[in-house]
């Protein structure tokens, strides 16, 4: 499987070194020639499996366009990213992994040590993508829950109902309006549904009336 790679140069041709490996290893690779051309990439496409960002600490701290490591931009998208860099002393390291770095990548390095350290943080970043996604559809699971309860408990006392009653009240208010129960939970809390909730209960009840 052939993988999308940005690849955020500090400046215009500064990952030229470590692109032929890139290739070669059969990433497909995006390049942006400064950080913040890369803000215009993101925004038109949302495909990539990782970024490789260049980071020249000197640069960085002369110049507003340099490539630092504040990657809120990157963390904002949900984007996983591998660091890159000529200099690969410990505390360039070090500043990589504090940032969030999957891995890192001295420009010297060849494809026998780029291959793994891509391999294994593009197999990361698809963990994280699936763990974000269980935590998203966990609490989408959790704020439906809570809206069914608080929306049977609004009918419940507006119709002195018990909990079972209230229930099928809300069942039968969403099936009528062929909504969804969720959205028939957001009407009946914002009080947007309170009459055609009344229609619905009075054609609830006439049901079970001789």
């Amino acid at each position: 499987m052939t993988h999308s790679i940005l690849m955020i140069e500090a400046h215009a041709g500064s990952g030229a070194s470590v692109r032929p490996a890139l290739a070669a290893l059969d990433f497909e690779v995006t390049v942006a020639e400064s950080c913040r051309s890369s803000h215009a990439i993101l925004d038109a496409r949302d495909d990539f499996h990782l970024a490789l960002v260049d980071y020249h600490p000197h640069a960085a701290a002369a110049h507003a366009e340099g490539c630092g490591l504040d990657c809120d931009y990157l963390r904002s998208r949900r984007l996983p990213f591998v660091v890159m860099s000529e200099r690969h002393d410990r505390d360039v390291v070090k500043a990589s992994v504090d940032a969030g770095a999957l891995g890192f990548i001295p420009k010297s390095a060849g494809p026998e040590f780029i291959l793994p350290v891509m391999a294994t943080a593009v197999a990361r970043a698809a963990e994280l993508r699936e763990l974000k996604g269980s935590i998203s559809r966990m609490s989408e699971t959790i704020a439906s829950k809570r809206a069914m309860h608080l929306a049977t408990g609004i009918v419940m006392e507006r119709y002195r109902l018990t909990d079972n009653d209230a229930a099928r009240l809300l069942r039968y208010f969403a099936r009528s309006h062929r909504i969804s129960l969720d959205e028939a939970a957001d009407r009946i809390m914002s009080k947007a549904g309170s009459l055609d909730l009344l229609a619905a209960a009075h054609r609830f009840v006439q049901r079970f009336v001789p």
